[in-house]
């Protein structure tokens, strides 16, 4: 197994990010597919067409914990549901 490049999972590493406010605000941690988190403003915008709607919320992302390390030789079907 490879390891990952760099240690993503140090004290205090943290991520800012931006993100529909309806969807921080309401499905946040409830929303079967997920989350996106966009790495900025401008492509927030860019694929969501909602923000003149439901807003903007600036986000930060803190790595608490690695629950499974990355095995980067395998096999992944973006598309299908975890084994």
């Amino acid at each position: 197994m490879t390891r990952r490049p760099k240690p993503m999972m140090e004290d205090g590493y943290s991520v800012i990010g931006y993100m529909c406010l309806t969807d921080f605000e309401c499905e946040l941690g409830l929303a079967c597919g997920g989350n996106t988190v966009y790495p900025s403003e401008r492509n927030l915008r860019k694929w969501r067409k909602c923000i003149p709607q439901c807003g903007i919320a600036k986000v930060r992302v803190v790595g608490i914990e690695v629950l499974q390390e990355a095995d980067y030789e395998a096999e992944c079907d973006e598309k299908g549901p975890a084994p």
